[in-house]
């Protein structure tokens, strides 16, 4: 009777629909609940009644979420940066490895991935990033162009991965040694693989990475919305779905409105350190190597993309009319800029533009979004001067600096 009972209570209040806000390449920001999302990133709203149409999304983030870390706990990266966390792996041949990944969920889904796009698998916890050691992969030698395995009793072994075996351990032949050994899952902390052999799929139309609840990172195509579950297809080949509560953001590629400013080479780079200590401009993550972390008004939330910069850093990028508007979320780092205050400035065309909040920019506020008209502009020159502290823990991140067109 109480299971009855509870059951026409939950028909009578359904659990709310996840309210997102979609932002376009052209016009404000659309608020509300989808009903729809089309293979080609074409968004239908439920409330209000507004359409995005396909082309024009350029990010989707669940209101009131703030964009977290990659996962924890074992997983497998991809080299287009995906981050699956995985329960197990269950074997494999010379050319895929097969596991059972959770989704932002309890679930268990069947994934089959392609050796060739496999960065890294991790039995146990990957190490966070800190300040004295930012590459969690740091025991790896990417000059040595071979495979490495990190045991638990933390030796490392280069060689050549042969595959994974179907109690998860892998088969692995050391540079060293004359023949293959077998490692079990239970002596194995971390796989790394050769980067130079590591490609990563861009697909040719849009495509999207989803970032679950969770922290896991797809790269996707082709997504489907069906009673609440979004269908998609990995750019690494497997079909994945979870329900829509679980996603926290998509970030939308391939659709030609925009342009990543990382992606950009700067006509003019000039950085003047303080001391002898350089802090060249780093991109897609912060300028100590750390993952980009800001505080914003959501609470502190961490960006895939982006610029890290430290003053004193001048960088001028040649735009030639191409583009309409300059977009970011500027801050100062929230692990390593707690400390720091700096002169952000921008210019176009050498006329600096007026934005409140810039000046003696510090962590006090929450980061800034930035929106700057550059339509017919030739350059856009971004300044990072020093602050009152000279450039004590001065860490700016231009987290998902974009150009429009």
């Amino acid at each position: 009777m109480l299971s009855l009972s509870l059951a026409i209570l939950l028909a009578q209040n359904p659990a709310p629909k996840p309210v997102f806000v979609a932002s376009t390449a052209s016009a404000k920001p659309i608020v509300g609940t989808i009903q729809k999302l089309g293979s080609d990133f074409a968004l239908e709203f439920a409330e209000p009644a507004a359409t995005v149409a396909a082309g024009k999304l350029d990010a989707l983030q669940q209101a009131n979420l703030p964009r977290p870390p990659r996962p924890s706990g074992p997983q497998v990266r991809l080299a287009n940066r995906d981050a699956i966390p995985m329960a197990s792996i269950d074997g494999g041949d010379g050319t895929t490895v097969k596991l059972k990944a959770k989704l932002a969920s309890k679930d268990e889904v069947p994934l089959t991935v392609p050796l060739a796009s496999l960065a890294s698998v991790w039995w146990t916890d990957p190490p966070e990033p800190t300040l004295d050691e930012p590459d969690p992969l740091a025991w790896f030698d990417p000059s040595g162009k071979r495979d490495a395995v990190l045991l638990r009793n933390g030796d490392v072994v280069r060689g050549t991965l042969e595959r994974f075996t179907d109690t998860g351990g892998i088969v692995f032949k050391p540079a060293s040694e004359s023949k293959s050994r077998t490692y079990d899952a239970t002596a194995l902390a971390a796989l790394a693989t050769d980067p130079a052999l590591s490609r990563a799929r861009v697909p040719k139309g849009p495509y999207a990475v989803a970032i679950l609840t969770d922290g896991t990172r797809l790269t996707i195509e082709k997504p489907e919305l069906a009673d609440g579950v979004v269908s998609a297809k990995m750019v690494s080949g497997s079909a994945v779905q979870w329900k829509l509560e679980r996603l926290a953001a998509l970030a939308i590629e391939g659709t030609g409105t925009s342009v990543r400013l990382g992606d950009l080479k700067p006509l003019e780079s000039k950085h003047e350190p303080f001391g002898r200590t350089p802090w060249p401009m780093v991109v897609d993550r912060s300028a100590k190597g750390l993952p980009i972390l800001l505080k914003t008004a959501l609470g502190e939330e961490f960006f895939d993309r982006g610029l890290g910069l430290h003053s004193k850093t001048t960088l001028t990028y040649a735009i030639d009319g191409k583009y309409s508007r300059f977009e970011a979320i500027a801050g100062l780092d929230a692990r390593s800029g707690r400390r720091g205050e700096v002169d952000l400035r921008f210019s176009v065309d050498g006329v600096e533009q007026s934005i409140p909040g810039l000046a003696k920019l510090n962590f006090s506020a929450a980061a800034l979004p930035i929106s700057i008209d550059i339509a017919k502009a030739k350059k856009l020159t971004i300044i990072v001067d020093y602050g009152a502290n000279g450039d004590v823990q001065d860490d700016v991140n231009l987290a998902d600096a974009k150009l429009f067109r």
